[in-house]
């Protein structure tokens, strides 16, 4: 009996004991830091390494889970995430580190992450690398979504995100330490009031890398500024949107290196400018699938802009001080805006390259030397200050080649091109073409095998040695059609150089007039030549046609004569005259029109 009643007091003991312990747990877990602790919550797990558990609660969250405000252990800091976590602030931002040595904040668990003010604030003091990493999504509600910042005497700054949105910035970085800058997104970016992303790099840091997808900023989608000693790089393969200013700006220092890359997938839309450079060596690439709707301004260094394949070309290309180029690679593109600044224009390739608005450059030199056709368009007014306005050339293993153009001068040749492959070649100008020291117009096909077409179609074009020249090396024909007025220099005004036996077709429209200052106003060699003036069109100077069966028809048309002038048949029709000073050998036949 006493052992049964000691042993029923003892159990009476026993269970006094575990009811206390229970409700002193309880009461932990409905007033841990005054708020209850399902929500996100943050413990101490080591000197400076702190873990948050919990789910989201907006009605009791607190900044860093509850724990001190900086969390500031006095020295390095690191948190890290449970899974389920989750915190959204009412005051304040969610988390803001201070450490001395290193500051990480890691999130691998897709968490969602709201600050009433900043999203994530962490900073970095005397040394160290400053590092975020999250694959949820962050939000500062009044300002930054992520701003991290490096101090004197530290080293590197990376951001690593997902989703992130600020009521000012998305991402803001700071870097006044040593080292580089990285930036890296998966998600969608937003700056609601300034840029998307901002990274700064001060006099003593080096690089900065951001590689984004989609990035919407008020002002600037991306806004990267480079004091520091090394390069800057941007690559985009989303949406990017300046909405009152430019979709990517990279602001670095003279001679420092720049490089955005527009990947596949890419559309990069500015309300100042798409894409912008100001200070550095940029090199701006545009892959193929991608596209900008803006100007591409790039300007105070060397700089390069590359576009590749197929896409939107949506706005002007400006170039700076230094020596600029502008490259299309296997390009199918409309650039709808003018070129200006650009030292070198290039088209590479099998490509079709419209230029819808003014070109002002060296030379518009276009090469294939591969496959395929080669055709470039030119709307607006070009300029060639050193070489030609237009100079498109199609390799042995090309097919066609066209040119068509509005308006173009050239220091060298207006117009050349040079077919070597084994298609057509058409030359269309709509407007004036000018050749300060050659042909207005020059045309060649150089397979001896080709018997394709040549074919040109000109209103108004004028050269120091000719007005227009057509050379057919092969088997097909040449046809020339002519609108408006061709004015000839040392060389004569249209002069075509064909193998034996072709047909060559030279006719002038209403409207149309030939004269020269020395030489033939219309010669020919080789092939066999038709002339056909017609109603409403002149010639003045020698025709001569040599070489093969040849015939000119004034057909309403008036020719006047000076020097002495060559065609198997001349015959004057339609009311057409047929008069001048000069000679002429070859039958004649009048059978309407004035002799």
């Amino acid at each position: 009996m006493h052992t049964t009643e000691q042993h029923a007091g003892g159990n009476r003991t026993s269970f006094r004991t575990r009811l206390a312990l229970g409700s002193a747990i309880a009461a932990l877990a409905f007033s841990y830091g005054g708020r209850a602790a399902q929500a996100g919550a943050c413990i101490n797990t080591g000197v400076g390494t702190y873990n948050c558990s919990g789910a989201l609660n907006a009605g009791t969250d607190a900044t860093n889970g509850g724990l001190a405000n900086p969390l500031n252990p006095a020295g390095a800091v690191s948190v890290t995430t449970s899974s389920g976590f989750g915190i959204e602030t009412s005051v304040d931002s969610a988390f803001h580190l201070l450490g001395v040595g290193g500051a990480v904040f890691t999130d691998n668990n897709n968490s969602v992450i709201t600050g009433f003010g900043r999203g994530i604030r962490i900073r970095n003091n005397t040394s160290g690398d400053n590092s975020v990493n999250v694959t949820g999504q962050v939000t500062g509600n009044t300002a930054d979504g992520i701003i991290a910042t490096n101090q004197t005497g530290t080293a590197n700054v990376t951001v690593s995100a997902n989703i992130v949105s600020g009521n000012i910035n998305g991402i803001n970085s700071d870097n006044n330490g040593t080292g580089t800058t990285s930036i890296t997104t998966t998600g969608a970016v937003t700056g609601t009031t300034a840029n998307g992303i901002y990274a700064n790099n001060a006099a003593t840091a080096t690089d900065i890398a951001i590689t984004a997808d989609d990035v919407t900023g008020a002002t600037r989608g991306i806004h990267a500024v480079n004091s520091g000693t090394g390069s800057t790089t941007v690559s985009v393969s989303g949406s990017v949107t300046g909405a009152t200013d430019d979709g990517i700006f990279t602001d670095t220092g003279s001679g420092s290196a720049a490089s955005i890359t527009l990947q596949t997938g890419a559309a990069v839309n500015g309300s100042g400018a798409a894409i912008r450079d100001s200070g550095g060596n940029a090199t701006v690439t545009v892959n193929d699938g991608a596209g900008f709707t803006g100007a591409i301004n790039v300007s105070g260094g060397n700089d390069n802009v590359v576009i590749n394949g197929s896409g939107t070309s949506d706005g002007s290309i400006f170039g700076g001080t230094g020596t600029d180029s502008l490259t299309f690679n296997n390009a199918t593109r409309t650039v709808t805006g003018n070129v200006t600044g650009i030292e070198s224009v290039t088209v590479n390739g099998a490509s079709d390259v419209t230029f819808d608005g003014n070109v002002t450059t060296d030379e518009i030199y276009a090469l294939n030397t591969g496959t395929g056709l080669l055709s470039v368009t030119t709307n607006g007014d070009v300029t060639g200050t050193t070489g030609s306005g237009v100079f498109a050339f199609n390799g042995a293993s090309g097919s066609n080649l066209s040119v068509s153009a509005a308006n173009v001068t050239g220091n060298d040749r207006g117009i050349r091109a040079n077919n070597d492959g084994t298609g057509s070649l058409n030359v269309t100008a709509t407007g004036t073409v000018t050749g300060n020291g050659n042909s207005g117009i020059s045309a060649s096909i150089g397979d001896v095998t080709n018997a394709s077409a040549l074919t040109i179609t000109a209103n108004a074009a004028s050269g120091a040695q000719r007005g227009i020249f057509a050379r057919h090396d092969g088997t097909g024909t040449t046809t020339i059609t002519v609108n408006g007025a061709i004015s000839g220099g040392s060389n004569g005004g249209i002069f075509t150089n064909t193998s034996a036996g072709n047909l060559n077709t030279i006719t002038l429209n209403s409207g149309a007039s030939v004269v020269t200052t020395a030489s033939d106003a219309i010669g020919d060699a080789g092939g066999n030549a038709t002339v056909t003036v017609n109603t409403g069109a002149t010639v003045t100077g020698s025709i001569n046609l040599g070489g093969g069966t040849d015939a000119v028809n004034i057909a309403g048309g008036l020719v006047t004569l000076s020097g002495s002038s060559n065609a198997e048949t001349v015959t004057v029709s339609g009311g057409g005259t047929l008069g001048g000073t000069g000679t002429l050998t070859g039958d004649v036949a009048v059978s309407d029109g004035t002799l």
